[in-house]
């Protein structure tokens, strides 16, 4: 389909350059050759660009069956999802941890109610809005372990995961919250079965990863947590494969009816890598 475009694209360039070539060849003497050849260059490139334009024209058509029918799955799924999940969490207690503020949290943490689970807390984060981390670093100086100095941002996400997991550095943060950084729904300092990261980004934040989410997620994963690690379909950067290596679930199309079922069972029990990137190894955990 974008081939085909530039295709077109290319020709009504032509076209035009020969059509000029033509109306200024037409206005010199003895070049009747000449004009001839263009006349008979412009007819061939006519014809090509009205089969490229019937040809775009049928692509186009198939393209809206096409999306007429991925939008039919897209409400069966969400129809069939609430039969397919639901009671599967029932008496569990989970956290929901959004790492890219990209708006997700709100969609996972219904389709988690949706399977019976009970959603603790949410904590969403705006890396926008990050803090100033050497201010942090100089009024926490004391709470830096020596395994942590390399950069502060894991120390921070230490005391973000002890707050959230047992009410300890209330005025960390604190701090983090008046920042805007740091978004909080329901309450922090409970035990829970199983935490969902979001992940993914439209922003290169690489060494935001190494340093703060990854460090995060081995908080919840030393406490004895499920964790799964779940990315937006289609995400510009994707990390999952930074957490592969850990025992973690990966799912990478969060964002639909499919990728929320993966989350559901994974957190059930099931383990492995799933979606349909790069990273996934199965659609989705089988289900019993």
């Amino acid at each position: 389909m974008i081939d085909l475009k530039y295709h077109i694209a290319s020709l009504v360039a032509i076209f035009y350059a020969l059509a000029i070539g033509v109306f200024v060849g037409s206005n010199l003497v003895g070049n009747e050759v000449l004009i001839e050849q263009q006349k008979e260059m412009v007819e061939r490139l006519e014809q090509e660009f009205n089969t490229l334009r019937e040809q775009n024209k049928l692509v186009q058509e198939e393209l809206n069956v096409l999306e007429d029918k991925a939008e039919e799955y897209r409400r069966y799924s969400e129809q069939v999802f609430p039969l397919v999940v639901g009671g599967r969490l029932s008496g569990l207690r989970i956290a929901v941890v959004e790492t890219n503020s990209q708006g997700l949290a709100e969609k996972v943490e219904k389709g988690l109610a949706t399977a019976g689970a009970e959603v603790v807390y949410v904590l969403t984060m705006d890396w926008d809005k990050a803090p100033n981390w050497k201010k942090l670093e100089a009024k926490y100086a004391d709470r830096i372990q020596e395994a942590e100095k390399e950069d502060f941002r894991i120390t921070a996400a230490k005391l973000l995961g002890e707050a959230a997991a047992s009410g300890k550095n209330r005025d960390f943060l604190a701090d983090l919250v008046n920042s805007g950084f740091l978004k909080i729904k329901g309450e922090l300092g409970q035990k829970v079965d199983g935490v969902v990261f979001i992940e993914g980004d439209e922003k290169n934040r690489d060494a935001l990863v190494n340093f703060f989410n990854l460090p995060l997620v081995d908080y919840y994963i030393n406490m004895g947590d499920k964790v799964v690690v779940g990315e937006y379909e289609g995400a510009k950067f994707s990390y999952l494969d930074k957490y592969k290596a850990k025992p973690v679930t990966t799912v990478d199309n969060i964002d639909n009816p499919i990728g929320l079922t993966s989350v559901v069972f994974s957190l059930s029990g099931k383990t492995g890598n799933y979606g349909t990137g790069e990273t996934a190894e199965k659609l989705i955990p089988e289900i019993q």
